[in-house]
């Protein structure tokens, strides 16, 4: 029978009545076995019985003999503190504090609750529940979204009451970005099991964006807008989280006729552009005649670029054809040519031909090669222009505005204006190299010209008034003309009493088959024939080797003539490999520029994305006829090049003397290379290999070298890129073994060495026996071949050389400013050629080809315009490149070339010695005493012209970012990204590893300085952060008033973001004892109180890792102005107690300068580098050092009077020096006249070595 009816009694003891309830039990159901008694007493012992019914009868009553239930005195609570463990894509791992032994017994399970928070307007959206029925303290909460924030809680149940406790305070944290890849997709399964992020960044991936599309944009008719590629596209709909930007793929292919008029395809150039999230739409500039494709992908938070979109015929487009951008350069000159084999008669009027096949009063037309890369050309016309009796031609119009006619009504009797006619036609694409004017014949067939004018635009044309003008011509322009292009050509006799002016005319097929021109400029170049043909005095720039072949015509005839052309062609044209393959003239490249348009040629060249510099660097020789790598190519000395294509020119390589039975011992990988007009030499060299340091000293003996300049580090990327060619001061013993097995007979050793701020300057001792002299006839053959065969004396010869090594120069690369390889090159300069050193200087750097070519490029072109007011960068690139190959290796070693001329004229040179200083600044301040006659005080001028400096754009995506921006003070002071600090992961928080910081470069060029802002109450956690990340020692605090953190708030809470530039630095330190900023506790050791500012000393521990750092902070307490402080004192006290503290650690990070907005930190900054360099070098450049730090960070350094104050703070630490030494005698009186002599002596050789090597350079 089912049973119908729960009965339970229940009474406190001592109580004489049970209190009963009961609860009706329902047919089919188990039979309930737990029940909830509330409403009982605390502290109270209870007996308790229950019996079961059915409608028959009842059970008895049980559990009265059972011992009492007692009931708790209070409630237990229990308040979970939730953690994140770790998170992926689409589950976390959350962990809870345990419960207290008291309350454990009452708690059966766990529930935990995910509530998924919009981003936008932090509102919830969404609530799930996970119930954990055991004791565990951690869970897996799977399915989430990947990107999403969430606010996770945590509450304690009994799994008997089913009743739970208060909820956890909600802990906010993301799950990563991505999403698993669909097995069917990628072919690859994802387990539901947790994951490592690195495990799962494969698959973490945003879907494809949509609806991309690309449409090319051609110019509108008659304006200078340019062709663009325009792309567009949506969303992905699948994000797999926050998409920070897009990675756009554009592939771009080509087809157009090559020199010799075949149609070649360039092989496909794919160009990755990165948008920035939201951006949808992006611009490219376009290129005629390109086929262009796109792809599209989202990168989210995990850095991996989501499933590309597919191609389709939206993402593909075309570039109508165009014509050339540019003519190279055009001349004729007078001569005989050959008779051309084709003759054309105008108007039915009969010609004669000459006899002996020339053309009497003729001009020949050089024609080089057109790059057709825009756009096939159909037609090539040669115009010419015949100037009225006494017009010298100089009020032409350009050639666009130039009207057509024909021969015969140019040359009528009497002409009422100048006139233009058609004197030759022939079809492209191949150009016919020379063409003869005035020969009454024409060059080749035009018949394919018919493809450009086809019967129905003739017939248009025909009834057209309009002139034929414009270098481009849109449908209506085209379907005007006087006369139908193919009639009335007629290469007609010159008059030789006229004056003539040519150029060419180019027509290429667009879209629709319309037709577009352009027109070259006049001919370089007027001829000259009898009487008046030309004008005679006017003569082309940019056009030498034309000119030297006119005056040869005029003086040599026969073989002497054609022997001197060819000289002159090997001498005075250089063509790369595409120049020489297309007979490209590239004279005009070979102009000099003036030293004032240096500035205009930098920035021209370098608009879009440098375009100018590298269809110059292009052009560039790199192979020529006159020039053999024999030596460089046998079989025995293969092993002795370090790189296989970078070989010495057998005509210009150095020859070592032959050594006996060693076969090609005369070979070294080096070339003499002669500066400008050959006033200094040079040799370029390899870095010296293990096998050829031998051969490296046996150069430097034989070629009498007193300085050796190195552009290399021995290693670089982990790669060695040079040998050690010299002791690194090892015991005698150990010395003289390597030299005799690494150097052959020359010992080697560094007597003196001093470190400036990018190069070490070394002077090096090398010995060599001086071989014995012998009267037998095979000893003094042998003797003169080989300097080493000859018995050798206990004699030794002794030279000492002097080794300039610059380190900051990577292979391939340029330095970021010219600043200091200027520099550089003039300490070289002083210490040899200064000194009336005769011999030559040998440079080398791994291949001897790049940083030496650029070390030996700027020399050469700063002494051009020292001596000639102009600099030839491409001639002068090109004639070292045929001294050695591949000289000025690199694209952005040529831009550097320019840009190091551009500062040199632009900046000049800023250095000042020390002895000059006092001079310098009294000269500047003559503003400030009335005296400057109303002209800018020098000093100032000085600091004016760090407005004129030509910086690249430097990029703030990072900090302008909108979850960065509340986290600075000012928009104005931000960190580029370059340089930026970047913070360490939290697991809790990975995206938040921006701070407003930025590394800066100290004297050495180490980024040894970090300028930061005052931490805001929301960045205290990010600077502790950062002081871990980077280990650092000293915290200079330059803001005096502090303004103390609010009170704990509850725990979880984050402290809102608010940003404002007027808010005081946060006490981010405790005043005494320890403070804890979430994971990090930080602990105040140490306090003292000094008149100008407060020591204090920090242990910094991060509780999770164990890793912790001892940090001295110095608060600076006399900076009262906003500019600069009220006296230097202070100041210079401070740089010098941060130097001492940075140099009592063993391996120090950087020091953090912080202040409101970074203005301070920079004078701080700058005043220990320029203090830095007037110690050690005795010389100081404050202009330099201040554009450098203005490049690195915004908004440093920007009033005159911060850059006056530093010039103070160096004029009174060099007083304070003065002083300081005069106090020197009187404290040593009293030890007697003794102790100077003592002193001496104990003075060792190495100092005496390296007090005179400072000598030789700062004289």
């Amino acid at each position: 029978t089912c049973l119908s009816l729960l009965s339970l009694q229940y009474k406190a003891i001592g109580a004489t009545e049970w209190e009963e309830e009961s609860e009706d039990l329902s047919p089919g159901e188990p039979v309930k076995t737990r029940y909830l008694l509330k409403g009982l007493k605390p502290s109270t012992n209870y007996s308790i019985q229950v019996r079961l019914m059915n409608k028959v009868n009842s059970s008895d009553w049980v559990g009265a003999q059972e011992p009492p239930v007692a009931t708790l005195d209070k409630e237990r609570t229990y308040f979970p503190k939730l953690t994140l463990k770790s998170a992926t894509a689409n589950s976390v791992i959350l962990q809870w504090s345990p419960p207290p032994p008291d309350v454990s017994p009452f708690v059966q399970k766990f529930k935990l609750k995910a509530t998924e928070v919009d981003s936008s307007d932090g509102q919830t959206t969404k609530e799930d529940q996970l119930n954990i029925y055991d004791r565990r303290t951690q869970g897996l909460f799977d399915g989430l979204r990947p990107g999403t924030s969430y606010k996770f809680q945590v509450t304690a149940c009994n799994g008997y009451t089913e009743e739970c406790g208060m909820w956890s305070l909600p802990l906010e944290a993301s799950t990563l970005d991505g999403g698993r890849v669909q097995e069917e997709e990628e072919g690859v399964e994802i387990d539901s099991a947790w994951c490592t992020l690195e495990a799962l960044l494969p698959f973490l991936v945003a879907g494809p964006p949509l609806d991309v599309t690309v449409t090319c944009k051609e110019p509108l008719p008659d304006t200078d807008e340019m062709r663009s590629v325009v792309i567009t596209w949506n969303e992905p709909e699948v994000k797999n989280g926050r998409i920070t930007y897009y990675q756009i793929f554009l592939e771009i292919t080509s087809r157009y006729p090559d020199a010799s008029g075949m149609l070649e395809e360039d092989d496909a150039d794919t160009k990755v552009i990165s948008a920035q999230y939201p951006i949808q739409r992006t611009t490219y500039v376009g290129t005629p005649n390109s086929n262009y494709s796109v792809q599209i992908c989202a990168v989210t938070g995990s850095s991996v670029c989501g499933r590309k979109s597919l191609l389709t015929s939206q993402t593909k487009c075309s570039m109508l054809p165009a014509p050339p951008d540019m003519f190279p350069s055009l001349s004729w000159y007078p001569s005989g040519a050959p008779a051309k084999s084709q003759e054309f008669h105008d108007d039915n009027e009969d010609q004669e031909e000459s006899p002996d096949g020339f053309g009497e009063g003729t001009l020949t037309l050089r024609i080089p090669s057109i790059s057709q890369r825009n756009g096939k050309i159909c037609c090539f016309r040669v115009i010419m222009v015949r100037l009225l009796p006494g017009d010298d031609g100089s009020q032409l119009p350009p050639t666009s505005e130039i009207s057509i006619s024909t021969y015969r009504d140019v040359h009528s009797d009497v002409p009422a204006d100048r006139g233009a006619y058609v004197a030759e036609m022939f079809s492209g694409p191949r150009i016919i190299p020379r063409v003869v004017l005035g020969d009454s014949r024409l060059s080749g067939d035009y018949e394919g010209c018919n493809k450009c004018f086809d019967g129905k635009r003739r017939k248009r044309r025909r009834r057209a008034h309009a002139q034929d003008n414009g270098p481009f011509f849109h449908q209506r322009r085209r379907a005007r003309a006087s006369v139908n292009p193919l009639d009335h050509v007629h290469d007609g006799p010159l008059d030789s009493e006229s004056t003539y002016r040519g150029f060419l005319e180019v027509i290429v097929l667009g879209g629709g088959r319309n037709i577009l021109r352009k027109r070259s400029p006049y001919f370089s170049r007027k001829p000259a024939l009898d009487g008046d043909l030309a004008d005679p005095t006017e003569g082309s720039e940019g056009s030498t080797t034309a000119d030297i072949v006119t005056i040869f015509l005029g003086i040599c005839v026969g073989v002497l003539l054609v022997m001197v052309v060819l000289l002159s062609l090997c001498v005075f044209r250089r063509y790369s490999k595409l120049v020489a393959r297309q007979e490209v003239e590239i004279s005009f490249l070979q102009a000099p520029i003036p030293v004032g348009k240096v500035v205009d040629a930098f920035v021209s060249r370098h608009r879009e994305t440098d375009t100018g510099f590298r269809q110059e660097f292009q052009l560039l020789p790199e192979r020529f006829p006159d020039r053999s790598t024999r030596a460089s190519e046998d079989s025995h000395n293969s092993a002795k090049n370090r790189y296989p294509d970078i070989k010495a020119y057998d005509q210009t390589r150095v020859v070592l003397p032959t050594l006996e039975d060693i076969p090609c011992s005369d070979y070294i990988n080096a070339n003499h290379v002669q500066g400008f007009r050959e006033k200094k030499k040079f040799i370029c060299a390899q870095g010296p290999l293990l096998g050829t340091v031998a051969d490296f000293w046996r150069m430097i003996w034989e070629e009498g070298v007193e300085t050796v300049v190195m552009l290399t580090n021995f290693e670089e990327n982990g790669k060695v890129k040079c040998c050690r060619y010299w002791s690194d001061g090892k015991s005698e013993d150990d010395i003289e073994e390597e030299l005799d097995d690494s150097f052959g007979p020359t010992q080697v050793t560094c007597v003196a060495e001093k470190t400036y701020s990018d190069y070490v300057l070394r002077r090096l001792r090398a010995e060599r026996p001086v071989p014995s002299r012998t009267k037998s006839k095979d000893s003094s053959a042998s003797s003169e071949s080989d300097p080493m065969a000859s018995t050798s004396t206990n004699k030794k010869e002794v030279r000492e050389i002097q080794h300039f090594h610059y380190l900051v120069w990577k292979d391939f690369m340029a330095p970021e400013h010219p600043a200091g390889l200027l520099k550089f090159i003039k300490r070289v300069n002083q210490v040899h050629w200064e000194m009336k050193k005769s011999t030559p200087i040998l440079i080398h750097c791994s291949a001897g080809v790049g940083r030496t070519g650029t070390f030996v490029a700027i020399d050469s072109l700063v002494d051009e315009m020292k001596q000639e007011g102009r600099a030839s960068v491409f001639s002068t690139v090109s004639n070292l490149r045929h001294q050695r190959n591949y000289l000025v290796q690199s694209i952005k070693q040529y831009i550097f070339v320019y840009r190091a001329l551009m500062e040199y004229f632009q900046l000049g040179d800023t250095e000042v010695e020390s002895l000059s200083l006092m001079e310098h600044v009294d000269r500047g301040s003559r503003e400030i005493a009335g005296r400057d006659n109303g002209e800018m005080a020098p000093l100032k001028k000085e600091f004016s012209k760090l407005r004129e400096v030509v910086e690249d754009k430097r990029q703030t995506c990072f900090a302008v970012q909108e979850k960065n921006s509340l986290k600075n003070r000012s928009r104005n002071y931000i960190p580029f990204d370059h340089n930026r600090v970047i913070l360490s992961h939290l697991i809790s928080r990975p995206e938040e590893t921006y701070i407003n910081a930025s590394f800066m470069q100290g004297y050495d060029h180490s980024m040894g300085y970090i300028i930061t802002q005052d931490p805001m109450s929301s960045t205290i956690l990010d600077f502790w952060r950062m002081i871990l990340d980077q280990s650092v020692a000293t915290i200079v605090m330059l803001s005096a008033d502090v303004q103390e953190e609010e009170e704990d708030k509850n725990e979880g809470e984050r402290t809102p973001l608010v940003a404002s530039s007027s808010l005081p630095c946060w006490q981010y330190w405790p005043d005494d004892g320890v403070k804890q900023f979430d994971h990090i506790k930080v602990e105040i050791t140490h306090m003292e109180t000094l008149p100008r500012y407060i020591k204090r000393s920090f242990k910094v521990i991060n509780t999770k890792s164990t890793e912790s750092c001892v940090v001295t902070q110095y608060q600076f307490l006399a900076w009262e102005g906003n500019l600069c402080p009220a006296e230097t004192e202070g100041l210079l006290d401070l740089v010098s107690q941060v130097a001492e503290n940075q140099d009592k650690e063993n391996e120090p990070g950087p020091v953090v300068i912080h202040c409101s907005n970074g203005d301070r930190s920079s004078i701080f900054l700058a005043a220990s580098i320029v203090l830095q360099q007037l110690t050690l070098e005795g010389r100081v450049d404050v202009f330099q050092t201040v554009r450098n730090i203005r490049s690195q960070r915004m908004g440093m350094i920007q009033d005159y009077s911060q850059y006056a104050f530093l010039y103070q703070c160096l004029l009174d630490h060099l007083r304070i020096q003065q002083q300081r030494a005069a106090l020197m005698p009187s404290h040593f009186q009293g030890e007697g006249e003794g102790a100077d002599e003592e002193s001496a002596q104990n003075q060792t050789e190495n100092e005496q070595e390296e007090e005179a090597l400072y000598d030789s350079v700062t004289s």
